[in-house]
């Protein structure tokens, strides 16, 4: 669950999910014999072994037109119903900010490559990114850093002394980078559980799995984190597997909800943020509940040249439950010597997804290895992230090509937008698109001030390179009534195009920093205001950073640039009367 319904037209949708019993509610379709169509059902786990007289299971059903549009009615009156609050996901600094991860696929998973140990790997890192300006500011820890027991499961979660012979506080203090800290499920050795001479109480299968069922616990092994290394975000993997792997979680009609809960609760009261990995929809629905849930992953694991970087459909889900859509980590670099996975062949393609993901942003090549063009294209020098107002999604349109073969483009399409003083720029990425297709702006997704279907203001729709220029054949749009022309392509030669706002009386338009994936940010325009026949962007940025800021005019067709610079207080200007009359 959630189930989603639609028609050929897409004028009428449903979607049907719990509204309850997120962790212990089922939802299946099936067709029996001699029906002509699918049957659907709702109910509870059928291995739960007991419900109390007067439980009661509410099912949610929302109407709407577009599938987007109705999953966000949807999220949204989840959201409403169990106050989950915004404040934490916009102030989450690993969804705010550039990290370094060591995540499966990463070069530095279970590996160290030309380093003696991850101490010196992960102190290199630091060192080189600051010699080349690279501005990573926190650090991600994967499952290679702790004890494990029987079945694999954690036994202890503390540093390996061959792992970092200084300990994980010396790593800490010698990057001076907060860190996310990956976690799996715990073993039923686990040093933790009182079965095995430890404080707290766990319930021990019979299989390979514990579960923590202790509110205790939690806080222990998080402020331990907090206070010794600087655990900033837990990130709770595996969770699929502990609720598959865990009889007691499918009998006990609760027990799913106050596991999480109990994590929920302690990492609120600690200052801490969490990170689900590989999560099923119920955990997802189950974070509404739980405030400082504010981001989960939604792809499989990273592997250079497989497929996980297609979230344009389940970042729809992500996104209506208020959560932060984590791509995983990717290389910037096709080959990297002493790295454990090579090659990728297509690093601009994984750095173009992560950042229009709106989610946290983490490279993960080699300490000296590394395409710096890509990764400074995905934030400011200080590494506070470029990201569109709203995450890049599948069009509404691929529903209807992959549900009914017709309506939309043949590939994987998403766009986004960013959205700053009632103007709106948006971006679309379309990748092995086996047919050409005329996308039209009434495929693209509302704004707060644009609402294509009704109207669509004078744009420009262009591809640029992260070097400043603009590929050949631009588009002039008048209204909703344009196209924009998405030609055959793969993974290599992707396409990304940005449709920008004409401002009156300008006859030209914003195009922004083009030597960013996201060119017209919100956190680096911060307002644009009218003095008298010049529009002005107040800027954001790294004191002294330079910010590239361009227009197009509509006439020649030629892009022109301003080098402006930020000032001590982190904060600059850029301004145009016209396309061609710009300044700083």
């Amino acid at each position: 669950f959630p189930l989603v319904i639609f028609d050929s037209e897409l004028e009428n949708t449903l979607v049907i999910s719990p509204q309850n019993t997120f962790m212990s509610g089922h939802q299946v379709t099936w067709k029996p014999q001699n029906y002509t169509v699918p049957v659907w059902g709702s109910g509870i786990i059928g291995k739960v072994d007991m419900i109390p007289k007067g439980y009661s299971m509410e099912t949610l059903v929302v109407a709407g037109q577009n599938v987007t549009g109705t999953m966000e009615k949807w999220g949204k009156l989840l959201r409403i119903r169990y106050k989950k609050e915004d404040h934490y996901r916009l102030a989450d600094f690993t969804i705010n900010y550039l990290g370094y991860y060591t995540d499966n696929g990463a070069c530095y998973y279970y590996y160290t490559g030309e380093y003696d140990n991850y101490e010196d790997a992960l102190v290199a890192v630091k060192e080189n990114a600051v010699k080349n300006g690279i501005p990573y500011q926190y650090l991600q820890l994967d499952s290679w850093w702790y004890y494990k027991g029987v079945g694999g499961g954690v036994k202890n979660w503390a540093p390996m002394p061959d792992v970092f012979p200084h300990g994980l506080q010396y790593l800490s203090n010698k990057t001076h980078w907060p860190i996310v800290a990956h976690n799996r499920y715990f073993s039923p050795d686990t040093v933790y559980a009182k079965q095995n001479g430890g404080r707290f109480n766990f319930i021990i299968d019979t299989g390979h799995i514990a579960l923590p069922n202790d509110p205790d616990f939690w806080r222990y092994l998080l402020s331990t984190a907090r206070d010794e290394w600087n655990l900033r975000v837990y990130e709770q993997d595996w969770l699929l597997t502990e609720f598959g792997g865990l009889k007691e979680l499918e009998m006990d009609l609760n027990l799913g909800k106050t596991w999480l809960d109990e994590m929920g609760e302690a990492a609120k009261e600690l200052g801490l943020t969490i990170q689900y990995c590989m999560a099923w929809t119920r955990h997802v629905l189950q974070s509404v509940m739980i405030p400082v849930v504010t981001q989960t992953r939604v792809s499989g694991d990273y592997h250079p040249g497989n497929t996980q970087w297609k979230i344009g459909y389940s970042t729809i889900l992500v996104h209506a439950l208020g959560l932060a859509a984590f791509k995983d980590d990717f290389h910037t670099l096709s080959n990297e010597p002493n790295c454990r996975f090579n090659p990728e062949p297509y690093p601009a393609l994984e750095t173009f997804v992560a950042a229009l993901s709106g989610g946290p942003v983490g490279p993960s090549d080699t300490a000296k290895s590394f395409n710096k063009t890509l990764i400074l294209a995905t934030c400011m020098a200080d590494g506070l992230l470029l990201k569109p107002s709203q995450p890049a999604m599948s069009l509404d349109s691929t529903f209807l090509y992959h549900a009914f073969g017709k309506g939309g483009p043949n590939g994987e399409v998403v766009a986004s937008y960013s959205e700053v003083s009632g103007y709106t720029w948006y971006y679309i990425l379309a990748v092995d698109n086996k047919d050409k297709y005329d996308l039209k702006p009434t495929e693209l997704p509302p704004s707060k001030s644009v609402k294509p279907k009704s109207s669509f203001p004078e744009s420009v729709a262009l591809q640029y390179n992260l070097d400043g220029t603009i590929k050949p054949g631009f588009v002039s749009i008048k209204d909703n009534s344009g196209k924009i022309p998405l030609d055959t392509c793969d993974r290599d030669n992707f396409e990304y195009w940005v449709i920008a706002p004409v401002f009156p009386g300008t006859g030209g338009a914003l195009l922004g920093e083009l030597d960013k994936i996201v060119s017209v940010a919100d956190k680096r325009i911060l307002t644009i205001i009218v003095l008298g026949d010049e529009y002005v962007m107040k800027l954001r940025g790294a004191p002294g950073e330079t910010v590239n800021m361009s227009t197009f005019d509509m006439n020649s067709g030629r892009v022109k640039t301003a080098v402006c610079t930020i000032g001590s207080d982190g904060t600059g200007t850029f301004a145009f009367s016209d396309a061609s009359n710009i300044s700083c």
